[in-house]
């Protein structure tokens, strides 16, 4: 080749890297441009009634806007852990603040100007260290002394497994019904058994959930090998009621998180655009699972728009709790210092082989804020936990922790990307993280999605 021709070889090379910086910047400029007008329109409803607190959700949403950025320019990941933080953070802690701001009902009973500014701080600390131990130098190492599946599946294996699996979770939906009285009787009365006829049997609840799994298992290996879809379908179509019919929604999220992330990393890239596309009908499907739970409580009332506004809302409550939480510590609700760690561990056991097993922090938290055992049923949140467990230490250390492990994480999927066995699990973590982020560490829910990491890391 003469030197001309290398020569225009090269600037066209350039050019294309141009054009490919222009396109990447230009969903970026237009994230950013609608972030700030949200924001705007948020504040200026709001209004003066408390400036700082106003100023304090602008510096969080500053915070998330400058990590989408870098995260578009970068490489466009939507599913690596600080996007997925940034997005929880807006969800939970900048919609939600200025929702309660404004006027939106709330668990909270009783909370000053002053305790809205003290939780608004405390999402910043937990948010400023999430991304410290994210970006300490540990995850790589950490990730590479981690144990790996086998990159080859066998066929018979893999649908023997989704089999057993798929009949592990019909088994335990007949045992579950049989106990409660009979599907008909728990979807008539789907918000008493959520929170109560499940109790003694929760162990079959959970488990009836995992014909999810074995969907995702399918789901995983059809992309990689591009096999027949028809067993996926079968599998989709005994799981999906099972799942719709639990009534938990975040069982459901679950899965369904699962499922965008190995078609992101297995099939197609999902740009930001087009993810936001699928949420509306995940919303709508949201939406429906937590009115059908509230009509049947027998006092719903309202238009239909009122009553979407009511389960979206009463999703979100993870600031709510934090406000109360704030209000109420040290001077009602002492500092825990660790004593309900161990639940983590003992949490999975059903109460039928461990009666006496400890509670989880949050079913002691709400019991002693609201005077009644309502579970895990109102999440702490991330902070909340760790301001329950240690004050300010704790919110910094929960943060920390979860930023080292979401890292390390993250490099185990970049360090075995074409292992099968890596993408699985890494998508699983991205599930993990939303229940992480809006429960903490060692709740309920919690304690059983590491359950299920650990059933999905033994059987790959």
């Amino acid at each position: 080749m003469s030197q001309r021709h290398r020569a225009e070889a090269g600037a066209a090379q350039v050019r294309a890297l141009q054009n490919d910086k222009r396109q990447r910047q230009r969903p970026a400029a237009l994230m950013a441009a609608a972030a700030v007008g949200a924001l705007g329109a948020g504040v200026w409803v709001a209004g003066a009634d408390n400036p700082w607190a106003v100023g304090l959700i602008a510096l969080i949403a500053a915070l998330c806007v400058a990590q989408a950025l870098g995260i578009v320019l970068k490489d466009g990941d939507i599913f690596a852990p600080p996007a997925l933080f940034m997005a929880f953070t807006g969800i939970f802690y900048i919609i939600r603040p200025l929702a309660i701001l404004n006027g939106a009902p709330t668990v909270v009973q009783s909370y000053s100007q002053a305790d809205m500014c003290v939780a608004l701080v405390m999402v910043i600390l937990s948010t400023a260290c999430f991304y410290a131990g994210y970006w300490l130098p540990l995850g790589r190492p950490l990730a590479a002394k981690l144990p790996v599946g086998s990159p080859y599946w066998s066929r018979t294996r893999t649908y023997v497994l989704a089999a057993a699996v798929l009949l592990l979770s019909c088994l335990a939906w007949w045992l579950f019904l049989r106990h409660v009285g009979g599907w008909l009787y728990w979807m008539l009365n789907l918000h008493y058994g959520v929170h109560h006829l499940r109790a003694g049997v929760g162990h079959l609840y959970v488990l009836s959930s995992f014909g999810g799994l074995a969907f995702i298992v399918l789901y995983a290996y059809t992309l990689r090998w591009k096999s027949s879809p028809v067993p996926l379908y079968a599998t989709a179509i005994v799981s999906l009621p099972i799942l719709l019919s639990l009534g938990e929604r975040g069982m459901f999220i679950v899965w369904v998180l699962m499922a965008f992330a190995l078609y992101h990393y297995l099939g197609r890239r999902l740009s930001w655009q087009r993810a936001a596309l699928y949420v509306v009908p995940l919303v709508v499907v949201f939406l429906a699972i937590g009115i059908w739970r509230e009509q049947t409580t027998g006092a719903a009332t309202g238009s239909l728009l009122a009553r979407q506004s009511a389960a979206l809302q009463g999703s979100l409550t993870s600031f709510d709790m934090l406000l109360h939480i704030v209000h109420s510590t040290p001077a009602e609700l002492d500092y825990q210092w660790g004593r309900f760690i161990p639940a983590f561990i003992t949490t999975p056991v059903p109460r039928a082989v461990f009666a006496d097993k400890l509670d989880t922090i949050a079913l002691y938290v709400n019991e002693h804020l609201f005077g009644e055992r309502r579970g895990g049923t109102l999440a702490l949140s991330l902070p909340g936990e760790g301001f329950v467990n240690a004050g300010l230490l704790g919110v910094a250390l929960w943060g920390l922790l979860l930023g080292g492990l979401s890292r390390t994480a993250y490099e185990y999927l970049h360090l075995y990307r074409h292992n099968l066995s890596a993408v699985l699990l890494y998508a699983l973590w991205v599930a993990l993280l939303i229940g992480f982020f809006r429960g903490g560490l060692t709740d309920f829910p919690a304690a059983m999605a590491v359950v299920r990491f650990a059933f999905m890391a033994g059987i790959i």
